[in-house]
């Protein structure tokens, strides 16, 4: 069972890319490239939970390389969103393509998030 675990984590790591940068305004941008489906999610969501907290005043994750949006990000999206807010940190996305913007709009989640067409619109607007 480990081994089959192991090798799940690998090849979510391989179907995934998930960078990392602090802007000065405590704005810190996770930039995403791959497929967020249960497979890949995890991981998503443990990096996600390492930076909605204070100090950090927002966090803009940007969506643009992603090629899959599944359910299970989605939900994960949604509970990161609350935990922000519960948390105090702005939660901002950035969504250009088919590929994330439709499962926001069909679900009927796109009104739980502030979505920008670019990582730079979305940092500027951090107060």
């Amino acid at each position: 069972m480990a081994e089959s675990d192991s090798t799940a984590r690998a090849d979510a790591e391989r179907m995934i890319s998930i960078t990392q940068q602090r802007q000065e305004n405590g704005v810190v941008v996770l930039a995403v490239a791959g497929e967020l489906d249960l497979l890949t999610t995890q991981g998503l969501e443990e990096r996600l939970k390492e930076v909605l907290s204070p100090p950090n005043a927002a966090v803009v994750l940007d969506l643009s390389g992603v090629q899959f949006l599944g359910s299970a990000a989605l939900s994960t999206l949604l509970a990161c969103a609350e935990s922000a807010k519960v948390g105090g940190v702005d939660f901002r996305l950035v969504a250009t393509e088919r590929t994330t913007l439709r499962p926001l709009e069909i679900t009927g989640v796109q009104s739980s998030f502030t979505i920008f067409d670019s990582v730079e619109e979305a940092v500027s607007s951090v107060s």
